[in-house]
């Protein structure tokens, strides 16, 4: 039998430009709409999963460019460099646009709203790496009580502890997660109140090291009780040592949740 229907939105992965806009997200609520009401009448739980709220990674030799399409501060890499499609976790123009998206599908009342593994401080596609723009230094200035530039200060965070900007900038880091899970959360119970935030995770490990603070992150998504999918990690064919790896990871994830959410390992075939 069949518990749960979750549709990947508004865009499938392959196909993907990026980030959806308005009139995408539109479009495809509109045609979900009647197959959310098939889905309840046959007793099937309908969910949606926010594809791309961040961002994902390119395909190889398939460099993703929205900054043609969207007016947002983007995202400044250690090097300098200035992302075309994943913006500044601070920008005001992209955290209205995601929140906008949210809030329309979580108008289908689905009963899980999965937030994709992408929503982590150190994005993928064009940067690997935290944003450094000029916004994000100006906020480490204030929270140090010293600006320092982009060349001076990533070497400042990898320098061997006891480090204060290092302990500054993952207070940072987790500050930018929180204040953004919240306001994904308030946009989704301000229409459903009742829909499940679950969360999608696929290096548990890294985002630790990134500075989320998990309590904090739990106690963000609110109720009814999340759910949490942690990637076994085994997309395509391996062998025997990246199955025990990925099943580590949902171990390790079991062990700091616990009981304060319901844990639903992803199995996937992909491509």
């Amino acid at each position: 039998s069949i518990d749960d229907a979750t549709f990947f939105v508004p865009h499938e992965e392959s196909c993907s430009p990026g980030l959806g806009t308005i009139e995408e997200c539109e479009k495809c609520v509109e045609r979900l709409a009647p197959m959310f009401e098939r889905l309840r009448n046959d007793g099937i739980d309908p969910s949606v999963n926010i594809w791309w709220t961040q961002g994902f990674s390119h395909f190889s030799g398939v460099e993703r460019n929205q900054s043609h399409v969207f007016d947002f501060g983007w995202a400044v890499r250690n090097d300098g460099y200035t992302s075309r499609v994943i913006a500044c976790p601070q920008d005001p123009a992209w955290l209205d646009h995601i929140r906008k998206m949210y809030g329309m599908f979580a108008s289908l009342k689905p009963v899980r709203l999965w937030i994709d593994d992408d929503v982590r401080m150190t994005p993928r596609a064009d940067m690997h790496s935290p944003c450094l723009c000029d916004v994000c230094l100006q906020e480490m200035g204030r929270r140090t009580g010293k600006q320092l530039t982009r060349e001076a200060l990533f070497p400042a965070i990898l320098a061997d502890p006891p480090n204060p900007v290092r302990n500054t900038w993952l207070e940072f880091q987790d500050d930018l997660y929180h204040e953004l899970i919240l306001g994904l959360v308030k946009a989704v119970h301000d229409v459903s109140p009742q829909t499940h935030i679950t969360s999608c995770h696929s290096a548990f490990e890294v985002q630790c090291a990134e500075g989320l603070r998990w309590d904090r992150y739990l106690e963000s998504l609110g109720t009814p009780k999340p759910y949490f999918r942690p990637g076994l990690g085994v997309y395509t064919e391996r062998p025997a040592p990246a199955c025990i790896n990925g099943l580590s990871k949902c171990r390790l994830a079991q062990s700091v949740l616990a009981d304060r959410v319901t844990l639903v390992p992803e199995i996937e075939s992909y491509p």
